[in-house]
């Protein structure tokens, strides 16, 4: 939070809520038993912007509307490269570098889960200074040179690089490896094996010993210990319901075993066969918690909703520090409009598709194609066990022997073909589906050859992925056919795209990251209560979970963006509106479901806080404006010393004086709905913010679609796959 933010947002207790840091936050409300975590949401996403760039203005514009972007999480950057390829350098200095500059001074550091971008960025970086780097580590004394070059094609994607921005910018090139990727959902073994490293390990490990040995007493202090240092690994939850299940203590065995499900626990037949459990399966009640426990085997790790603030295991674990995992960002491009791209009408149909989506539960099946073509048969293992979870899930799933499924209704899709005509298939994407193809060329936009994953978009999929480069036939590069396994448990879009990929640096994702067609959402309201036209001092709203809701674990409540609270779910909510400055603001109060999948809903409170008699107004003549247009603006503030236009965080204007007019090219606030306010600023640095004039900037939308350019040679590596 900067010195400006805490002048307008000072801290100040407020009744039944739990305060939280805004550098290193970590929601613990404890409800059933489990660790409540907060899952994907529009208040954990930043959006990017290419502020020189029409078209991403336009798609931003609507994207942020349809999804309510809070106006602080948009960052708005200047000096992009034209073109598909970035240097590594370019990405560091004029993308990461001031991403995570406006992320510290906004105060959002630990809220952002997802950094998404809208049109007009580079798809690809060239990272030939990590790949020397990453072969001289493996040379180590070794005078034979170790050349990459077979296996690392010298391209790494935006949104892969973005995911991996800690190792990134630390220059460390271990996100090369192909299981550079903890959060990948892989074989579950090692879970209760190896969820930590060094030091910590070795205590888990003299906890297992004396589990085996009947020292209870010991075992229970060393896994005591290790959980108040990491809370949510699931392996000392799991292993404290052991440990208190063989003292006959049922009870809090119980406890920490509804733990270890709310982490994520869900393979019956470990419990069953265990025999510290035996005495405890005697007991009725103890047999029904069991008996609701999801019982898979050990193929994978649990499916699992994302933060940027765990440290996941290599097992793919969560664990609180960074010496015992590795923290990643959420990263998918919402729309590409280059040569071989889509159209502008086109970005935005799919977008708009993606967002109705949410919680539809799609009538269709999922396909997966087994051909003749290699990019299927070497996927062939990953099939049967997705189609079988799926089928769990009461969700019809198939393996289609054609290249493309024919005259259907498509849920999911996963292929492998170099090029496809999806037209000729009479089949229909429907909204929220995933749609896969396994190929070489898919995310590589300055050559022509192949299908790009944006044939998809443009049938209204709400994502799809690609490689940026040559990637050979390699399948820790692509998708795991497990990626709708975790999108139908209730995922966003990007959640099942990262725990699908163990290997992703040179896969590019785009479409909608919050997409959630599968996901059941919290229900609430607010009794009986509307906003008042004025409000000061203490404000007491009611809260009430609707009937048809799913659990609901916790509340999270935002100001102007800014995650400020967390507790337990109440009855009601006191807010102290004396810690804010006179004027707008937007306070979110978003219910958080219970689970691993941590499903969000939200309600939108402005508020017009009046505790000191501070007047601020911003007005304009009329709301609809052309993209040619000049908008006049008149204003007025009776506090402050300096006076902005600001379009969310972005200063649009420096205004001279307390009162007055000003103007505004239209075209520099982009196509679609834009929000502007007026910002006061006293001699203290305190913000004083007006209503904000939402406006609707009109302009022709391109139903073009960018001519292709020509094929391009291939530097490196060999066509394939």
């Amino acid at each position: 939070m900067t010195d400006r933010d805490e002048k307008r947002f000072p801290r100040r207790p407020r009744t039944g809520l739990v305060l939280l840091n805004f550098v290193a936050w970590c929601l613990v409300a404890h409800c059933g038993g489990g660790t409540v975590r907060a899952g994907g949401g529009p208040e954990s996403v930043l959006l990017v912007v290419n502020q020189n760039h029409a078209t991403s203005l336009l798609i931003a514009n609507h994207y942020a509307a349809w999804r309510h972007i809070p106006a602080t999480n948009i960052v708005y950057l200047d000096n992009i490269p034209n073109g598909t390829v970035i240097s590594l350098e370019q990405f560091k200095n004029r993308i990461l570098h001031p991403i995570f500059e406006a992320v510290r001074s906004r105060g959002l550091a630990g809220q952002i889960d997802y950094i998404v971008y809208s049109d007009g960025f580079p798809t690809a970086v060239t990272i030939n200074a990590h790949i020397r780097q990453m072969e001289t580590q493996l040379r180590g004394d070794r005078e034979t040179e170790v050349d990459l070059g077979r296996m690392f094609n010298p391209r790494a994607s935006l949104t892969a690089l973005t995911y991996f921005a800690a190792a990134v910018l630390a220059d460390e090139p271990a996100y090369l490896a192909l299981d550079a990727n903890w959060y990948y959902r892989g074989p579950a073994g090692k879970l209760l094996a190896e969820p930590f490293r060094g030091q910590e390990q070795e205590a888990y490990q003299r906890s297992l010993a004396a589990l085996e040995d009947e020292r209870f007493d010991e075992a229970l202090e060393t896994l005591t210990g290790l959980n108040q240092r990491h809370p949510q690994q699931v392996a000392v939850a799991y292993q404290l319901a052991r440990a208190y299940a063989a003292i006959d203590d049922l009870g809090l065995a119980a406890q920490w075993l509804a733990r270890a499900v709310q982490a994520g626990w869900m393979y019956r037949s470990i419990i069953e066969q265990d025999p510290l459990f035996e005495k405890a399966l005697r007991d009725r009640s103890f047999q029904q918690l069991v008996r609701r426990i999801g019982n898979e085997s050990l193929d994978f790790a649990p499916t699992h909703s994302f933060r940027s603030t765990y440290c996941w295991a290599p097992t793919g674990s969560i664990n609180s520090t960074p010496d015992q995992g590795r923290h990643y960002l959420l990263s998918t491009m919402l729309a590409i409009t280059c040569a071989n791209g889509n159209s502008e009408q086109e970005s935005l149909d799919q977008l708009r598709a993606s967002v109705a989506a949410d919680g539809s539960r799609p009538n269709g099946k999922f396909f997966f194609a087994l051909t003749n073509d290699v990019r299927t048969i070497s996927r062939q293992p990953q099939l049967m066990p997705a189609i079988e979870r799926l089928r769990a899930l009461g969700l019809e799933a198939e393996i289609t022997g054609r290249t493309l499924p024919q005259r259907a209704r498509v849920a999911g899709l996963s292929i492998g073909t170099a090029s496809f005509d999806w037209r000729s298939s009479n089949s229909l994407l429907l909204p929220g589906a995933i749609a896969e193809n396994f190929t070489s060329l898919g995310g590589r936009f300055d050559n022509a050859g192949q299908t790009k994953l944006t044939e998809f978009l443009r049938q209204r999929a709400a994502g799809s992925s690609g490689t940026v480069i040559e990637p050979l036939a390699i399948p820790n590069k692509f998708p795991h056919a497990m990626i709708h396994v975790h999108y139908a448990r209730g995922c966003s879009l990007a959640e099942a795209y990262y725990q699908s990929v163990s290997g992703p640096f040179q896969l590019l994702i785009a479409g909608d990251a919050l997409c959630q067609p599968w996901a059941e959402f919290p229900k609430f309201e607010m009794p009986q209560w509307t906003p008042p036209a004025y409000v000061s001092d203490v404000i007491v709203i009611p809260l009430a979970k609707q009937s048809d809701s799913p659990p609901i674990a916790a509340l999270e409540v935002f100001v102007d963006g800014r995650l400020v609270a967390a507790s337990n779910w109440p009855e009601q909510m006191r807010f102290d509106t004396s810690s804010l400055t006179d004027g707008f603001h937007e306070l979110r109060l978003v219910a958080v479901g219970l689970g691993p999948i941590h499903t969000r809903s939200r309600i939108l409170v402005p508020l017009w806080i009046d505790n000191h008699g501070a007047q601020i107004e911003l007005t304009c003549s009329s709301t609809e404006h052309q993209v040619s247009d000049t908008i006049e603006f008149t204003y007025r503030s009776s506090v402050g010393t300096q006076f902005e236009l600001r379009q969310g965080a972005r200063r649009l204007q420096l205004l001279r004086g307390p009162s007055g007019r000003a103007s505004l090219p239209a075209a520099k606030l982009g196509r679609g709905p834009a929000s502007v306010q007026l910002v006061a600023i006293d001699a203290d640095g305190r913000e004083y913010a007006s209503r904000p004039v939402q406006l609707e900037i009109k302009g022709p939308i391109s139903n073009i679609i960018p001519d292709p350019t020509p094929t391009n040679p291939q530097r490196r590596g060999r066509r394939n796959s």
